[in-house]
């Protein structure tokens, strides 16, 4: 389960984020506006994505350890074509 420490920035492209992992790793990244629709099944507002990123934490937090596994670097963006 990873930890969330309530770091989120709202911006016109999506949400920036940050969480920890179960190791206590520092991860930040970024998930797109367009993936956070595809998440929700409908358009968002800005004010929206804070609650729709929140939903789908898991999901996108997902997305960031198999890249942070398979070796990207930060800051992870999560785009609409990484999501299963």
């Amino acid at each position: 389960m990873n930890i969330e420490f309530a770091e989120y920035r709202v911006h016109p492209s999506g949400v920036a984020f940050a969480f920890l992992t179960e190791a206590g790793e520092r991860m930040h990244g970024n998930v797109s506006l367009d993936a956070l629709e595809a998440l929700a099944g409908k358009w968002l507002g800005e004010e929206n994505c804070l609650d729709a990123y929140r939903e789908h934490s898991v999901a996108i937090h997902r997305v960031v350890l198999r890249k942070h596994k398979q070796g990207a670097k930060e800051p992870f963006w999560v785009r609409v074509s990484e999501l299963s």
